[in-house]
């Protein structure tokens, strides 16, 4: 456990926080605008603490950014329970993109540094022709499935 000024600070926590300033830059309505850009890297970067939250409850240690390598790092049985849940709620997500759970982990494994560092590098090379599109459709259905399994073994 660590502590800053005297606050007991969690991963899980922290994880949360990220997942809450996601769905805030999503929120728009009259007075403010939808601000996509830092919504993805809190998103991403939310999936990625949720991981490893649930690494370091089984006592692994985990560093990085590749939702894929933590992903493939988390239990099985959680491996799975998160790919079949994903499948039911994206199964028109997967079909129109024509590719697999495996291979979609795959392509977005580094969305957060994609969307964190987008501004220096116009060619910089993303899984799809419409990165806004996939990251979007990808984050609505999986943070919320890895928020729970995360906050269930935390």
């Amino acid at each position: 456990m660590k502590y800053m000024r005297g606050c007991e600070i969690k991963q899980i926590d922290i994880a949360d926080d990220f997942y809450e300033a996601y769905r805030r830059c999503f929120a728009a309505n009259g007075k403010n605008k939808i601000v996509a850009i830092p919504a993805f890297a809190n998103g991403f970067f939310a999936c990625e603490l949720y991981l490893k939250s649930i690494l370091k409850a089984t006592v692994i240690s985990a560093t990085g950014h590749s939702i894929a390598e933590l992903f493939h790092q988390i239990p099985e049985e959680l491996q799975v329970k998160a790919e079949k849940e994903f499948s039911n709620k994206a199964s028109g997500f997967l079909t129109s993109y024509s590719i697999s759970f495996d291979d979609l982990i795959n392509n977005i494994s580094l969305g957060f540094e994609f969307w964190r560092y987008v501004y220096e590098d116009a060619n910089k090379p993303f899984e799809e022709d419409y990165p806004f599109a996939y990251s979007e459709q990808f984050l609505q259905v999986f943070l919320p499935i890895i928020a729970e399994i995360a906050n269930d073994h935390n």
